[in-house]
């Protein structure tokens, strides 16, 4: 049937609902919500998180015709945070 099926495992990504996570840490840690981000940038190999339309730019390509021999792929999208930390260097 042609049908092509891919996921996306998206690392974190700068919106409201990660604002709300890090708003309740900031609120356990006694620390402000950007100070949690940036704590949690740190552990990210980019050093940074994600924006909704880097997400985003990953679907547009995995159903694009770019991407039309790729099926039963999974896109690990986290700015290597799940690469451990001494593979990274620090």
């Amino acid at each position: 049937d042609n049908i092509r099926a891919n996921c996306l495992c998206p690392g974190w990504t700068r919106t409201l609902m990660a604002e709300r996570e890090m708003q309740a840490a900031a609120e356990l840690a006694g620390t402000s919500m950007e100070q949690e981000f940036a704590a949690l940038s740190q552990r990210i190999s980019l050093r940074r998180m994600a924006t909704p339309a880097e997400m985003a730019n990953c679907v547009y390509f995995l159903a694009s015709e770019q991407a039309s021999f790729i099926t039963g792929a999974v896109l690990v999208a986290d700015g290597g945070g799940r690469v451990p930390a001494s593979a990274r260097g620090f």
